[in-house]
């Protein structure tokens, strides 16, 4: 087989015309366009330093295919993106990027990564971004329409409860509250970033009520001091409130995803291995909440293996596709070396421009057709088979986990 045949119009299969969802991301923020290629690197990267986004990242792999094709996208070639020597114009196509208006930008990278459903992280940016109302009403006139939907942040719902209730039993009745009527507000799964303010290593023995309540004392105080939401990252209060959102999701089998795996410098990346839920996942009380482990990478393995031993957990490789590159053929190929189809999802993780809903669309079917046709060469699967994994994996399993 050749190697390249994923990047031509010879592949055994074709999974262009599945309508994906798309189970995690980020809605655009309402800001102008990037011109020059480190305002467009920020979107690229898990890195915030000046120096990786001017410098830096404009040089890696993905960023340069990227620009390529978006360029693609707009109809330029040769000189329109090289100079004679060969060197990429990024400013070049940027400023092509420009010319279009941010709904019809928003637009065409939906269109192109042919969704049939995007869900959305709204606990981040805090401020500055477009709502789902502003995203449907954008895409209204694309045949058929995408679907847009919620997911609620956890740790947000909790800063904001914070600020605006006197007592933990109120914080507490209230946030059990959101859960319970999610649905009924639109929104399909939540989302906890726990990985990020103090590690995966969810203990029962910190989740005393008592000391929950003490730690809401201290932050409420902050609150009521400065006047805005305070960043919660006490693990005794997060444990709890976890915990308790777990609880709720599972009384109605709502999911629940965890960002685990590689994230920006605040992530601890040695606690954000998902093995320190097994036993989240093994307590009965909690096993009806459905439990999705977001990007994964560098713990492919042993998400694939979580996905594989327990029958609420599910994985998505969001981020290792597209930002690995084409190295995300390597994480899919691990992700299912143990993992049944019928447990991985699809996601972008694109936030701040929809650029990256279009490229992790288009690079994710790129590798999981790579990945397909190694294995159906080699007898693992054959083509029937493959299609239906590609299937299960772009949209099904996500439209049933979400319902």
């Amino acid at each position: 087989m050749n190697s390249t045949s994923i990047f031509t119009n010879t592949n055994m299969l074709d999974l262009t015309d599945i309508a994906a969802i798309d189970n995690h991301c980020h809605l655009p923020l309402d800001e102008p366009p990037p011109r020059q290629a480190a305002g467009l690197a920020r979107f690229f990267t898990e890195a915030g330093h000046p120096r990786v986004l001017a410098e830096q990242t404009p040089h890696s792999l993905f960023f340069r295919r990227a620009i390529r094709d978006l360029a693609a996208v707009m109809g330029l070639e040769g000189s329109d993106i090289e100079d004679q020597s060969g060197n990429l114009q990024i400013e070049a196509v940027l400023a092509k990027r420009a010319e279009y208006e941010a709904g019809d930008w928003f637009r065409l990278m939906i269109e192109k990564a042919n969704l049939a459903a995007l869900y959305t992280d709204m606990g981040y940016p805090r401020s500055g971004g477009w709502s789902v109302e502003k995203a449907l009403d954008v895409v209204k006139t694309l045949n058929p329409a995408p679907a847009i939907h919620s997911i609620l942040r956890i740790e947000r719902i909790l800063e904001d409860l914070i600020t605006e209730s006197a007592s933990f039993d109120q914080c507490e009745e209230a946030f059990r509250q959101i859960i319970r009527e999610a649905r009924g507000q639109g929104a399909v799964g939540l989302k906890s970033i726990i990985a990020y303010r103090c590690g995966l290593d969810i203990e029962p023995a910190n989740t005393s009520r008592s000391l929950a309540s003490k730690s809401f004392q201290v932050l409420k105080a902050e609150a009521d001091r400065t006047g805005t939401f305070v960043r919660v990252a006490d693990k005794t209060l997060l444990d709890y409130i976890v915990l308790v959102a777990l609880e709720e999701a599972a009384k109605q089998e709502l999911p629940v995803q965890f960002h685990t795996g590689f994230g920006d410098t605040d992530v601890d990346l040695v606690k954000a291995n998902p093995a320190y839920l097994k036993p989240i996942f093994e307590n009965s009380a909690l096993q009806k909440a459905p439990v999705v482990l977001l990007h994964c990478y560098p713990y492919i393995q042993e998400a694939s293996y979580l996905a594989a031993m327990y029958p609420q957990v599910y994985l998505d490789f969001s981020l290792s596709s597209p930002l690995v590159a084409y190295g995300g053929g390597r994480a899919i190929e691990e992700a299912l070396g143990l993992a049944p189809t019928t447990k991985v999802l699809y996601a972008s993780d694109a936030w701040g421009v929809p650029d990256i809903i279009y490229l992790g669309s288009l690079h994710s079917r790129k590798v999981l057709t790579q990945v397909f046709e190694k294995w159906i060469g080699q007898g693992w699967l054959d083509e029937r088979e493959a299609r239906q994994a590609a299937l299960n994996i772009l949209q099904l399993n996500s439209r049933a986990l979400y319902q």
